[in-house]
């Protein structure tokens, strides 16, 4: 009895230390103390778990807290946020899980404070109101309407509290509110590290995933490469493959009657410009005009200037493998073009190559969309890629639309398709072979 009352006349204090393996990119996401931060990657990439992780630490960390934890659906809320919370949340702490229409998981009081953690799907405007929160985290917030986040916004006011905003998504268009709200002030430098903290990751950067699981989602590089650079590299961008659309792939070219066209670039703007080079064939149907002849083609694109060496030599050496009968130019600075063809017949020299392009220009009259719509779009039926062709090059052909921010590769494509047509060299080098 004694024993018993001095013990209970005692004030007990302890120290809990939770501890949990995460990914470097994850870690980075869950310590950070920027107002806004932002978790983006691909398939796999870990961000519902960093989100719980993140719930549980600003819970013991900030007694008293009130966070609010959503997703655009309550089937994605309660199939993916609840459901990894409950799995990770120690015991030890939770006091309670409310089930229900608005589930709730409440911390045991801390200092006498007790935190909770509200789970909410935003499928209209209203369900926010009434909420004041001292943190945000949104998983799959691309998802979410505007008008309903800048509902949850505005609930971000608890006194006392950190006030952070947390969201993690797998990255959508650059014409997403979420891309011009966040990311790209961002990358322009119009937000600074004080303003937001954005984290990118891959797939493939979570070595925690099955090989096989990331074998898979290699073959969708040649497959779907749209997908693949959204889902898997966590890219922004237009990326849905019911643009124009993916194509069969052919092992190789089944024709020599090829040309080249390049798009240049005399800038190094990244965001707006590049150079791209396409080369095509057209297969020969016997009894058939050359508007029914299947089309092959292949390209490579650079985020550099047609005047940096690496990218002339990269052109040429990528056209040594293919020879096409003739490489067009385009034209864009008048007779100056012809400039670089001296380059690039000098550059063939140092490179002691087998076979010298025939090298023309080509200045561009007709509308850009209009000559892609023609050539490219209005021959995609009978149009195959060939397999191996760069990623990035196919990508931007693929997910063409107007007004797309990169439109070179899939100009130089239609530039090549149409001096197929044209071109003199090639129809010479025909008649020739037909001669033989």
């Amino acid at each position: 009895k004694n024993e018993c009352r001095r013990l209970m006349s005692c004030r007990f204090s302890f120290r809990m230390i939770l501890k949990a393996s995460v990914l470097p990119k994850q870690a980075q996401y869950i310590n950070s103390i920027a107002p806004i931060a932002m978790y983006t990657g691909g398939v796999g990439a870990g961000k519902t778990i960093a989100d719980v992780l993140l719930i549980i630490k600003l819970m013991v960390e900030h007694p008293g807290i009130d966070i609010l934890a959503c997703a655009p659906t309550y089937a994605m809320l309660r199939d993916t946020l609840m459901r990894e919370f409950k799995k990770y949340c120690p015991e030890i702490l939770l006091a309670e899980f409310r089930e229900g229409i608005y589930p709730e998981a409440v911390f045991h009081a801390i200092g006498g404070k007790q935190s909770t953690v509200r789970f909410r799907s935003f499928d209209n405007p209203g369900k926010p109101k009434g909420i004041t929160v001292g943190a945000v985290i949104a998983d799959e917030v691309t998802e979410m309407p505007e008008e309903i986040l800048d509902e949850i916004l505005r609930r971000l006011r608890q006194k006392g509290m950190p006030n952070y905003f947390r969201m993690s998504t797998n990255p959508d268009s650059k014409l997403h509110y979420i891309y011009r709200r966040y990311v790209e002030p961002w990358e322009k430098g119009e937000l600074t590290s004080a303003d937001i903290e954005y984290i990118h990751t891959t797939s493939f950067e979570n070595f925690l995933l099955p090989e096989n699981f990331k074998a898979e989602l290699r073959k969708l590089e040649k497959l779907r490469p749209g997908h693949y650079m959204r889902s898997v590299l966590g890219e922004w961008g237009d990326f849905h493959e019911d643009r124009i659309g993916a194509f069969e792939e052919v092992p190789e070219f089944s024709s020599m009657y090829r040309v080249a066209f390049v798009d240049t670039s005399y800038s190094d703007r990244k965001a707006t410009d590049r150079t791209a080079v396409s080369i095509v064939d057209f297969v020969p149907l016997a009894g058939k005009d050359n508007k029914y002849w299947p089309i092959e083609f292949t390209g490579m694109s650079w985020e550099k200037s047609v005047t940096h060496p690496d990218v002339v030599n990269g052109i040429l050496l990528f056209l040594d493998r293919f020879k096409p009968i003739e490489t067009c130019l385009e034209s864009q600075l008048g007779d100056s073009t012809k400039l670089f063809i001296d380059r690039f017949r000098e550059a063939e020299k140092q490179l002691k190559l087998g076979v010298k392009n025939h090298w023309t220009t080509l200045h561009q009259t007709r509308n850009k969309h209009e000559r892609i719509m023609l050539n490219v779009a209005g021959n995609k039926d009978r149009m195959r890629a060939l397999a191996g062709t760069d990623a990035h090059y196919l990508n931007s052909v693929v997910n063409y639309k107007k007004g797309a921010p990169h439109e070179d590769e899939i100009d130089s494509l239609a530039g090549a398709v149409e001096l197929w047509r044209t071109s003199k060299a090639l129809g010479e080098f025909i008649r020739r072979m037909e001669r033989k």
